[in-house]
């Protein structure tokens, strides 16, 4: 893991602060990854814009933003080498199962990151394979919760091949955000409910050392999850509620939606959104108030390091979701 971590702060990023997210820099990581990305082209590293670009897909995927996932992975056009997924197309597949796991379809997630994470000696990326390994947890878990009469889960020698890695390695970083993610898959392949519950105060624990707040909200909300499985509405309401408004205050909202679904399972009435619903992903609000602000799509796209067609594409988007038919009418209900 050493040589991956030094390859990595070699291209101007540090080590993840955050699990289950790309390496972060003291940039905010979509506008410093959008940056490599552009750099990466005009130096001619084809590769490296690739990685960049996969790292785009997997943020855009986290908060269930689809369409600029897709725009991404398409961008970066990364394909398999003789020795399986490379460090670009790890991540795409990577971010291509998060859309599935946000999109409530675990058994693709499953099926994805089985073949990316549980790979041949090798035969994959190995930054990739321990970063993603807790969303193999959780989708495994969400086809199947482990119970103590349950016995040995089908998925069971594949997931310890991949998580025993992950555990040694989290454990050894002494970070609070690693060592919450350990704890929380911990919880999730527990099969007695004390246990599990144990863990899961762990990791909210670690979350609490950090500042890592969707993967605290994230954790609530399978913590809450597990809690009402277990017929323990009143516990599980706790957690679930403050994990909605987490998840709306970043504004996530699949992820808030799946918090919504479960606190109405548990017998609360959901929070009210004072924001009210959000209609625009973050890179179409971005690109609408640069439109309204009288930017034209070719300045939009030098400033996003994105191509004008994308940034086309991302407008007609825009008029669509608000109903409006130019730039003038845009600039209107922005004012």
């Amino acid at each position: 893991m050493t040589a991956a971590r030094s390859r990595w702060c070699r291209r101007g990023w540090r080590w993840p602060r955050s699990p289950g997210s790309p390496p972060g820099t003291t940039r905010p990581p979509p506008a410093a990854a959008t940056e490599g990305a552009a750099l990466a082209r005009a130096t001619g590293q084809p590769a490296l814009a690739q990685s960049h670009l996969g790292v785009l897909a997997v943020l855009a995927a986290l908060v269930g933003d689809r369409e600029s996932c897709v725009l991404r992975i398409r961008e970066a056009g990364a394909h398999d080498t003789a020795q399986g997924p490379g460090e670009a197309r790890a991540l795409c597949q990577w971010a291509l199962a998060l859309l599935d796991l946000v999109e409530d379809r675990p058994r693709a997630t499953v099926a994805r990151l089985g073949a990316l994470v549980v790979a041949a000696s090798g035969r994959g990326n190995l930054i990739v394979q321990v970063a993603a390994t807790p969303h193999l947890v959780e989708a495994v878990w969400r086809c199947d919760p482990p119970t103590p009469a349950a016995g040995r889960d089908p998925h069971a020698a594949a997931l310890d091949r991949a998580f025993e890695p992950f555990d040694r390695w989290t454990a050894g970083t002494g970070q609070p955000a690693w060592l919450a993610l350990r704890a929380r898959c911990r919880a999730l392949r527990a099969a007695e409910p004390q246990t599990a519950e144990e863990h899961f105060r762990e990791a909210l624990r670690q979350h609490g050392r950090g500042d890592a707040d969707f993967a605290r909200a994230h954790t609530e909300l399978l913590f809450g999850r597990d809690l009402r499985r277990r017929r323990r509405p009143g516990a599980a309401r706790e957690h679930l509620r403050s994990a909605v408004e987490t998840f709306r205050l970043l504004r996530a909202e699949p992820w808030a939606a799946q918090a919504d679904v479960e606190l109405r399972a548990a017998g609360a009435p959901v929070p009210p959104d004072p924001a009210g619903a959000r209609e625009l992903t973050a890179q179409q609000e971005r690109i609408a108030r640069l439109v309204a602000d009288g930017a034209t799509n070719r300045e939009i796209a030098q400033q996003l390091f994105l191509s004008p067609r994308t940034i086309d594409h991302h407008l007609r988007n825009v008029f669509a979701r608000l109903g409006v038919r130019s730039r003038t009418e845009l600039a209107r209900r922005l004012s």
